[in-house]
């Protein structure tokens, strides 16, 4: 741990090699809590955007990624990573942070509910960050503003919805398809005993010769568009 740039740089030895917070995030701490001097909230606040960058980094390593380092200032924070991923695993990366922060939210209710009504005021701003300017934190991400998550979130979530949907009809042609073949399958089999009307045969090869054009053609069509 040493100050580097006006930076407290913190080197760990392990998936996050380094977390940087400068001191503006001390600046934004005290504006956030109505310029008050609490260092208490201070220190929640500070607490709470390194809980969203944790969980922006559990979302990388789950996705096989590499973080680079944790970095903290005026702006709030950031988790830089490098790494190759899917659409599904960005859209997780992105929601990482504010699923964490919810995560924090619940673990502090409970704890109001439980020990509320017996802590200390000295503690007390500490848990009032954690339910009630987390929420708010969690509302201001999520605008669809640049350089907030929410820019990407939302844009994102429709992407990944669409290709899951696109998905499921594509499986559900297949499923269909292979129930349709193993149905005219069956009805060769029977054919010899059954000898039906020429005029029905003709029907049914006119039906199967339909289906495996349209499932020859729908196959032609790619069905991931992941990045």
């Amino acid at each position: 741990m040493y100050f580097r740039k006006g930076c407290l740089v913190i080197n760990l030895s392990g998936a996050i090699p380094v977390v940087r917070i400068h001191w503006t995030a001390l600046a934004l701490a005290f504006i956030v809590n109505g310029f008050r001097f609490e260092p208490v909230a201070w220190l929640a606040v500070l607490f709470v955007i390194l809980i969203h960058e944790l969980g922006h980094a559990a979302a990388v390593l789950k996705a096989r990624a590499d973080v680079v380092a944790i970095r903290m200032d005026a702006l709030g924070g950031c988790c830089e990573w490098v790494g190759s991923v899917t659409r599904a695993q960005r859209l997780l990366i992105v929601w990482g942070g504010v699923l964490a922060q919810l995560i924090l939210f619940g673990i502090a209710l409970v704890a109001n509910i439980f020990i509320g009504p017996y802590i200390s005021d000295f503690l007390y701003p500490f848990l009032y960050i954690l339910l009630q300017w987390n929420l708010i934190l969690v509302a201001l991400n999520l605008l669809p503003i640049k350089p907030l998550d929410g820019y990407d979130a939302w844009g994102l979530l429709s992407m990944t919805l669409k290709d899951w949907r696109r998905r499921r009809h594509s499986a559900r042609r297949r499923r269909l398809t292979a129930e349709t073949i193993k149905k005219i399958q069956e009805l060769e089999r029977l054919e010899p005993k059954l000898r039906p009307n020429p005029e029905i045969k003709e029907m049914m090869n006119q039906i199967i010769r339909r289906a495996a054009a349209e499932h020859k053609a729908k196959n032609q069509v790619p069905e991931n568009n992941e990045d």
